[in-house]
């Protein structure tokens, strides 16, 4: 990155896919995490495709094949898609929805590595005019015996417990990250009144246990005014 560095920098070395031509066993190669992810997912308008990661050091690939068929392939049957409405961004939310429980059970049977596959790197490049994608981890009270790592470049959301029961090292990095009460229920649309949407505790009945690395909007000054945006 350098000295002469600017948070967009930090965030293209860390989240997104190289550029063409990059080698993974370079200095900004080796910092990636779709270089040093188990399994690289990637998403499109018309197919998917996943990678698995040889030797955990970003230096050797062993492609699968695309598939058309979105996220239906039963090779897969961790991954579904799914759509919510985010209150924040005033959006419907197209998401990839990786469900911990059956990523568990997958790899019992499918992992080709021969190593505990401990962390998950998600590309959603789907282009929906005024929606948004994102990747969410549900039902991930418990993780696998490794630990693991959720990292995108898109929005992250967590639904419910993440690593609440006999917790493991964990981490989840994306552009932003939305904690989703237990309670959360993706019928809920933007004419749901606030009254009827009863979260429970996130603190109680609701826990996270991992590191978080998420992006932030610089505070800035334009014409002498603070434009003060948490850090």
């Amino acid at each position: 990155i350098g000295t002469n560095n600017s948070p967009d920098n930090v965030r293209q070395i860390l989240l997104e896919p190289p550029p063409a031509g990059e080698s993974p066993a370079s200095t900004p190669g080796k910092q990636r995490y779709y270089n040093k992810a188990d399994l690289i997912l990637i998403t499109t308008d018309t197919n998917w495709t996943a990678t698995f990661n040889a030797h955990g050091d970003g230096t050797d690939f062993t492609s699968k094949s695309p598939k058309t068929d979105l996220w239906t392939g039963t090779n897969y049957t961790f991954l579904t898609t799914n759509a919510f409405w985010d209150y924040r961004e005033i959006k419907t939310v197209l998401s990839v929805d990786i469900d911990v429980a059956r990523f568990i059970s997958w790899t019992t049977t499918n992992n080709p590595l021969g190593r505990p596959l401990k962390s998950i790197y998600v590309n959603d490049q789907r282009s929906v005019p005024g929606q948004l994608t994102a990747v969410r981890v549900t039902n991930g009270r418990t993780l696998p015996d490794d630990g693991l790592t959720v990292a995108t470049p898109r929005p992250l959301y967590v639904k419910g417990d993440f690593n609440e029961s006999d917790p493991k090292p964990a981490s989840l990095v994306g552009d932003s990250i939305t904690i989703l009460s237990a309670n959360w229920n993706d019928s809920w649309t933007s004419s749901t009144p606030l009254g009827s949407r009863h979260a429970v505790n996130t603190t109680v009945n609701t826990t996270v246990t991992a590191a978080i690395l998420a992006g932030i909007v610089p505070t800035t000054n334009s014409g002498g005014i603070n434009h003060y945006s948490g850090g």
